[in-house]
């Protein structure tokens, strides 16, 4: 009995055009930890062991799989867990990523079926190619507040259709220049809800009374920006002299 292999590749597209590859994400956190099954191992075809049926992806997309084949063909299906905020847009599969592999597939369902291995150590790669649907942030509020010594920046979203996060940039004295100030991408409270959320961020490099303004941006589940927020300026707290009231 012999081993083949199975690369299993998740591509997010961003334009549809599978053409193209100047918009394909194929490495990061968007990528990683998808999963996908096999099943309906046809053939005297079983999974090496220690292998599992279902794989998840790394930061790279990629998942391998490891066969044991007796005899020739072998066909599998390999079912991809789709979450409901993406569609997919094709699946095609190679033999050593050159040569074209006939299957069926149906999107809807997001499986490949008759995925083959012709001969007993084949290096198999099947590329899943997906893509978010549009997000849909709906801001309620989003203000700018100096407290003791920082700025506190408050937001609250009623909606977060298909929304990954956020970031916020501020320009000092209508420089033109904004400056990224969150370190990492805010993460959505709750990505891809029809309610929303209430969100704060402190910015303690500030000097009070200086003329600072704000925006927000909102990110999409493909980490491209789909809508922007601001600008908001600071409200400095107001300090009042006492009156006094001086008799004759």
């Amino acid at each position: 009995m012999c081993g083949g292999t199975c690369t299993i590749h998740n591509v997010i597209d961003q334009d549809e055009n599978l053409d193209t590859t100047e918009d394909w994400i194929t490495e990061g956190e968007i990528v990683e930890n998808w999963e996908y099954t096999i099943a309906k191992m046809n053939g005297d075809l079983i999974l090496a062991d220690d292998q599992p049926s279902s794989v998840l992806t790394n930061t790279d997309g990629k998942a391998l799989v490891e066969f044991m084949i007796n005899t020739t063909p072998a066909t599998f299906d390999i079912q991809e867990s789709l979450p409901s905020e993406w569609i997919l847009l094709d699946i095609r599969c190679f033999i050593d990523e050159t040569t074209p592999i006939s299957i069926s597939k149906d999107l809807s369902t997001a499986i490949a079926a008759g995925v083959s291995f012709d001969n007993p150590e084949e290096i198999l790669s099947c590329y899943f190619y997906n893509k978010s649907t549009p997000t849909a942030v709906t801001m309620i509020s989003f203000t700018a507040n100096f407290i003791n010594d920082y700025v506190l920046l408050e937001w609250e979203s009623a909606t977060e259709v298909r929304n990954l996060g956020f970031n916020l940039y501020r320009e000092e004295a209508q420089s033109g220049v904004r400056e990224k100030i969150n370190p990492e991408l805010i993460p959505s409270k709750l990505p891809g809800s029809i309610e929303g959320a209430l969100y704060d961020f402190c910015d303690d490099n500030v000097n009070f009374g200086d003329p600072y303004a704000y925006w927000l941006e909102a990110i999409d589940l493909s980490m491209r920006v789909k809508d922007s927020y601001g600008p908001v300026n600071v409200i400095w707290w107001q300090f009042f002299l006492p009156i006094f009231s001086v008799g004759n």
